[in-house]
């Protein structure tokens, strides 16, 4: 009972284990969460979530709202994301409404579904879920910068639209001019 000979691993121990074959977490409809969840499994959103969501997979429900930017490998969308989704694969279905960028190795819209914002295929979205995506700058003489938080502002000395220089994202947000 006490010696040392018997102790268990926490393998064995089935709530330290992570099982991604089993019942996903759930948040439900009469729930709201403030703040971000990071999960190794699964989650299925039915309440609200104001925060990032960084999981293996995520099924937001029909009547859900998730406002900040969801991190996974895959996404079923049937409810509502206010914020970017990075994943290898996103599904929007027929009632689902994104307002935010969709990045992705691999996408499939109902018909029905809302976007507002960008659709952008990556060949390999690295482990983080974050790739660097181009993005296209604004009026000629516009430029942008951070600042050390990460922040970023613009500033523009014409009214120019001609000039659309690529640019890269980072995951934070700042820009930086290519070549």
């Amino acid at each position: 009972m006490f010696s040392k000979n018997n102790k268990k691993s926490t393998e064995s121990d089935p709530r330290r284990a992570t099982n991604r074959t089993g019942a996903p977490s759930i948040i439900s409809a009469d729930l709201r969460i403030i703040g971000d969840i990071f999960s190794d499994g699964d989650i299925q959103i039915e309440g609200i979530v104001e925060g990032d969501v960084r999981t293996r997979a995520i099924v937001v429900g029909d009547h859900a709202l998730v406002k900040g930017t969801i991190h996974c490998d895959e996404a079923r969308i049937r409810g509502s994301v206010e914020g970017a989704i990075f994943a290898r694969s996103v599904q929007l279905a027929q009632n689902s409404r994104v307002s935010g960028d969709v990045v992705h190795e691999q996408l499939a819209i109902d018909a029905g579904a809302y976007i507002d914002g960008r659709c952008k295929r990556v060949d390999d979205i690295n482990e983080g879920g974050t790739p660097e995506i181009k993005a296209i700058e604004g009026p000629k003489g516009g430029s942008a910068s951070s600042d050390s938080t990460g922040s970023s502002a613009s500033s523009s000395d014409s009214d120019d639209a001609d000039d659309l220089t690529p640019r890269t994202l980072s995951p934070g947000g700042s820009r930086a001019a290519n070549g």
